[in-house]
């Protein structure tokens, strides 16, 4: 009986670390999901409160699996430029 408490640390940390594994599966298979499909967590998980989803069926972004993976894997965005070209689109709205 007393191999049991010396074995005990080593089964709490196996629990443990497949209880991670399995958490972190299910996250990597969702987010592939999610680029297969070309969503965002935030469309796929509040779709009735995002605006410009509401009166929309189906995925406007999706152009299919490969067309997906390639956007989401060899895209490259210069935030300061994308953050620059905004602001100059809302400093030249006429009202």
């Amino acid at each position: 009986m007393v191999w049991v408490y010396s074995i005990l640390p080593v089964l709490v940390s196996l629990v443990a670390l497949c209880m991670g594994a399995v958490t972190t599966s299910l996250l990597a298979l969702y987010h592939t999901y999610l680029m297969l499909t070309g969503q965002t967590t935030w469309e796929q998980a509040s779709r009735i409160s995002v605006l410009y989803l509401k009166n929309i069926n189906g995925n406007p972004f999706n152009q299919g699996c490969v067309r997906n993976v390639a956007a989401f894997v060899c895209a490259w965005s210069n935030w300061e430029e994308l953050y620059e070209r905004t602001n100059n689109d809302r400093n030249s709205i006429i009202l």
